[in-house]
């Protein structure tokens, strides 16, 4: 497994993902992910319990509409849902705030035209982090900031000379609500080789600066729930990595998973179980797997399996 191959596949995807680490009531059976998963025949959205059972559908695409990513704390409280509608042909992405139990969905990110990515609601549900990318340059992502109270977006990361040729994906709050991780992906100057690198900045605003001390490439990533640790694919395969000592252990090594690959797909810890699930291509029987792995290092388990062209899980939600 080749760590720029999975790089230039998300250049490729073009598109952004984020997965979050929530407040839970107690009680693991509470504990659930939500899963985006693409196909021929389009798109939908279920809640999948931690233990890959109790699968439940939430959405599904309609004429003209499919959905990119949702997000959210807890299915009884609002759910950040991307949603791409091709209007005359013209793609077009909206991002509202949907209510399950009310089945009311409304726009919340009053933007100018562009192509908006994954949003992420914060963990206090006030504030939800998206990117966008304008038409023209498309694929120019940055990362936006929507307050749900007064309605007001502000732009987080911004274009500056020496990044035009770069874009931020992945955002992510940190646990306590203070920082937004993401990744920043950058095109060398003869427009092929492509960079990747792990980025934080305060959720108020500010210059992003890296956030591990080695800058390495990473292709997905989320918080411990406590903050202090990051669960990240690396060159390695799936490492633990502690942020005040940059000490790190791996869980899952590429050499232990033959044919599988990391495909822009997600990834959730959940903090009662102590458990992490991710998803992997299979490349030898073309499905997308639903991995857990233990923190403590027990042996990781496929907890579900399905045909798809993209799966994406987020969210390590209650029920």
């Amino acid at each position: 497994m080749s760590i720029r191959s999975t790089c230039l596949y998300l250049a490729n995807l073009l598109v952004v993902a984020a997965f979050g680490c929530s407040p839970h009531k107690p009680g693991k059976d509470s504990e659930a992910l939500l899963l985006t998963a693409y196909t021929t025949a389009g798109s939908k959205v279920y809640r999948i319990g931690a233990d890959g059972k109790d699968r439940k559908e939430l959405f599904k695409s309609t004429d003209g509409v499919n959905y990119i990513f949702v997000s959210g704390n807890s299915t009884r409280g609002p759910l950040v849902v991307v949603k791409r509608e091709h209007k005359n042909g013209i793609p077009e992405d909206q991002i509202n705030l949907c209510e399950l139990e009310s089945d009311r969905c409304q726009p919340i990110a009053e933007t100018e035209h562009g192509y908006k990515g994954y949003g992420v609601l914060s963990p206090d549900n006030r504030q939800v982090v998206f990117s966008m990318s304008p038409p023209e340059p498309y694929g120019r992502h940055r990362l936006w900031v929507f307050e749900l109270e007064t309605r007001k977006t502000q732009q987080l990361t911004k274009d500056t000379p020496a990044d035009s040729q770069s874009w931020d994906s992945y955002p992510l709050w940190r646990p306590d609500g203070k920082e937004i991780a993401f990744i920043r992906a950058t095109r060398d100057a003869s427009g092929g080789k492509i960079a990747t690198s792990l980025q934080h900045i305060p959720a108020s605003g500010g210059e992003p600066t890296p956030l591990l001390s080695t800058n390495e490439p990473i292709a997905g990533y989320c918080y411990s729930p406590d903050g202090s640790r990051l669960a990240a694919f690396t060159s390695r395969g799936l490492d633990l990595i502690d942020l005040s000592s940059g000490d790190r252990t791996t869980l899952l090594a590429w050499g232990s998973i033959p044919d599988r690959m990391f495909r822009a797909s997600g990834m959730v810890w959940f903090p009662l179980r102590n458990t992490i699930a991710f998803a992997l291509h299979n490349d030898k029987t073309n499905e997308f797997e639903l991995w857990s792995v233990p923190a403590d290092g027990k042996p990781a388990s496929v907890l579900y399996k399905q045909p798809a062209v993209q799966i994406t899980i987020s969210s390590s939600l209650s029920s």
